[in-house]
């Protein structure tokens, strides 16, 4: 089942990428505030935000005055931090390769709102505490497909400049978190870890309109 949805999102991916060769308008890169939120509670007792960072191209086709859609291909860093013990805390990296799939209205001249899914295939998980850096996708049976509502704002702040700031709201569990009794031995493992990120970006424009 994780390898068709896998296929299915590449094809997803590869079909945008063959449409930027015609729509592509604008690059777009920034940085978020991202944690994951979990539902067993020592886990999110232990658990922070950590700066992250994203950069990408974006497709975009006018439909009138008011509406477009908008296509992104963007490489994200997502994850948290996690704190055990009086330990300084452990810093949870998430290497994804986004598609935010928009529907946008333009509320004013310079002003717009878009929303729609973003999905998301993972790369590497890397956990790096201190010296010590491992892939969790070596310890653990890591989900690979991800799927978030995305919502925003952008202004245009120049003719070919724009800031905008989202939310992105993760629906599927990242992780099966690895549970042990206090002999070391393996009790159970739980899907678990939502992604909760807000991003502020800067997009330019590389083509000029009409």
């Amino acid at each position: 089942m994780k390898t068709k949805k896998c296929l299915l999102l590449l094809g997803a991916m590869l079909s945008c990428h063959l449409g930027f060769g015609q729509f592509v308008k604008e690059i777009r890169a920034g940085l978020s505030y991202a944690t994951v939120q979990f539902q067993d509670a020592a886990l999110q007792d232990a658990t922070s935000e950590r700066p992250g960072y994203f950069a990408g191209l974006v497709a975009q086709q006018e439909l009138n005055k008011k509406w477009f859609l908008r296509q992104e291909l963007v490489y994200a860093v997502k994850g948290h931090k996690q704190y055990y013990s009086s330990s300084s805390p452990a810093l949870v990296s998430y290497h994804y390769l986004t598609l935010p799939l928009l529907v946008g209205y333009k509320v004013a001249d310079k002003l717009s709102f878009n929303l729609g899914p973003e999905l998301a295939l993972v790369g590497p998980v890397m956990y790096r505490s201190g010296q010590h850096s491992s892939n969790l996708h070596q310890l653990e049976n890591l989900n690979v497909f991800d799927v978030s509502a995305m919502a925003g704002l952008s202004y245009q702040f120049l003719p070919r400049a724009a800031v905008d700031m989202r939310y992105s709201h993760g629906f599927r569990n990242s992780r099966n978190v690895q549970f042990y009794n206090s002999s070391g031995l393996h009790e159970q493992t739980k899907q678990d870890g939502k992604h909760r990120v807000l991003q502020v970006g800067l997009n330019y424009s590389i083509r000029k309109d009409g």
